[in-house]
């Protein structure tokens, strides 16, 4: 359909299979782990097979209590030699501990994003902006993009709703950087809410799992 897709590191089909079959265009979305050379060979292996942005994900420096999140069964060998990268034995049982041993609570403005950027020559968009100060330090320290994002509310379930919080982020920083949304998407007339609060593009998930789960479900 000509959009964008994010890919996340968590996904249960590699990078590989994703870019060998989609030609669209195609951005990575990398969390802040523990692991700075797990870090480094998604980003690369990103790059070699055609993604055009890597997205980092900033706001799970701890990860929020999801009840109905964690506990399922996936598959982790996404990762090379993930178990040993993290010298996690239970990584198919992602607990919320699991989790937190994994992502780093020690990556900072001054120090994870100079790091990607030494690293890659892809634009980094910072994904789970919601204030105009992190919004500020985004371009501070050399972001070529932000998502307004509150997680989908899986983080913090007590966050502000995007769309409210669009329009003073746009007001205090597109004209250094791009803003895009997403949250609550859910109708071509949200997109055309967030376009017109000034958002460059909207980004959706949902309503596509749930719509190819539904298919699964009828096939």
């Amino acid at each position: 359909m000509g959009t964008c897709m994010v890919l996340s590191c968590w996904s249960t089909t590699s990078l590989e299979d994703v870019a060998s079959s989609c030609n669209g265009l195609k951005w990575f979305l990398l969390n802040p782990f523990t692991n700075r050379d797990v870090m480094a060979n998604l980003i690369r292996r990103a790059e070699v097979n055609g993604f055009k942005a890597i997205v980092l994900t900033v706001d799970i420096p701890v990860v929020g209590k999801r009840y109905d999140g964690f506990g399922g069964m996936f598959t982790a060998s996404y990762f090379p030699n993930v178990k040993e990268a993290f010298k996690c034995e239970n990584l198919e049982n992602l607990t919320p501990n699991i989790a937190n041993t994994i992502h780093s609570s020690l990556a900072t403005w001054d120090v994870m994003i100079p790091w990607i950027k030494s690293v890659t020559s892809l634009p980094v968009v910072l994904k789970g902006i919601l204030v105009v100060d992190d919004a500020k330090l985004a371009v501070k320290y050399g972001a070529d993009g932000i998502i307004v994002s509150n997680h989908g509310g899986r983080q913090f379930d007590g966050a502000p709703a995007t769309i409210e919080v669009l329009p003073e982020i746009v007001s205090a920083v597109a004209n250094d950087i791009e803003v895009y949304m997403d949250g609550g998407v859910r109708s071509g007339s949200d997109i055309f809410k967030a376009l017109a609060l000034g958002a460059r593009a909207v980004f959706v998930g949902r309503p596509i799992l749930w719509g190819l789960a539904y298919q699964v479900v009828q096939d």
